[in-house]
């Protein structure tokens, strides 16, 4: 049983087909965001994708049918084709999980279907971490920290190769005469930010040298008070974070990263902040799961 599918209210599978190209038993559901939107909001639907290596199944937590989420568990407890379980669902914002184990699939489907009724409060969470943790951090974020303590300032390029490697993912605040706001001085257009609101091809097209002031959302509002401790007791902080991002013309995502600050200053002796972030799973902040609470900081 390969191919496309949509799991409707009634628990039943039918084809996914483009309009015009379906059977009667198909469901002929276009790939813009309006159909889809109507898919999952609208009819609850869930979308099955099936191959031989992979399940996906994709779906709205508030708006699922019951009975489609009923017919995916029962799927997964009869298959036994051994397959990678990709678990793709919206809350807020979409999420994607990945398991190889069917009971572990299954599981975490239960768990989320928890949250049906429950709105989220906060799209940014946030956890300090000691930095005894840097070793076992995200490659980037540990070589990023080991450089930053070897230079005596930002643009020390004592290593030109490495620096600029560094560079295109860094993002460089400084702090403005506003209370409580930063002025962007350097956005790196391979910065994790970058990729989580630009995407990876537009987020290498944003010119370095862009100004923008903080906290312009409510993103920045969380995360940037760290930014006056950082620049001011000169002492760098590890955080790991979990934040809900908005690109232009898409859904929103959750987007799990780690994230270095350092103190370091301009060649003037300017202090700045250098913001250092890597996209990953390994983030210590638990997603919709009952028996681990987290909250978020500023």
């Amino acid at each position: 049983m390969f191919g496309d599918w949509w799991i409707d209210d009634m628990g039943k599978w039918r084809a996914a087909e483009l309009p015009g190209q379906g059977t009667d038993s198909a469901l002929p559901i276009g790939s813009d965001m309006l159909d889809q939107h109507t898919a999952y909001r609208q009819l609850g639907l869930v979308k099955a994708l099936l191959t031989p290596t992979t399940i996906t199944f994709r779906w709205d937590i508030w708006h699922a049918s019951p009975e489609a989420i009923d017919s995916m568990i029962e799927f997964l407890e009869i298959d036994k084709q051994p397959r990678r379980i990709v678990l793709d669902f919206f809350y807020g914002g979409w999420i994607t999980e990945t398991f190889y184990a069917p009971a572990a699939a299954i599981e975490r489907i239960r768990q989320t279907s928890l949250y049906r009724s429950i709105e989220f409060v906060d799209t940014t969470f946030i956890h300090e971490q000691s930095f005894d943790r840097i070793e076992r951090s995200a490659p980037v974020i540990k070589h990023g920290f080991e450089y930053l303590s070897s230079v005596k300032h930002l643009y020390d390029m004592k290593d030109e190769k490495s620096f600029k490697a560094l560079y295109s993912k860094l993002l460089v605040y400084s702090e403005s005469r506003v209370d409580g706001l930063f002025i962007r001085l350097h956005f790196g257009g391979n910065s994790a930010f970058a990729r989580m609101v630009y995407g990876s091809d537009q987020g290498l097209a944003v010119k370095p040298g862009i100004v923008d002031a903080l906290p312009a959302n409510r993103h920045g509002k969380t995360v940037s008070p760290a930014y006056s401790r950082v620049l001011h007791e000169r002492e760098p902080r590890l955080h790991h974070v979990r934040a809900l991002f908005k690109k232009d013309g898409k859904e929103p995502i959750w987007a799990p990263y780690q994230r270095l600050l350092y103190p370091s200053t301009l060649s003037d002796g300017t202090p700045v902040v250098v913001c250092l972030s890597e996209i990953t799973h390994d983030v210590d902040i638990p997603f919709l799961q009952p028996d681990r609470r987290v909250t978020a900081l500023g």
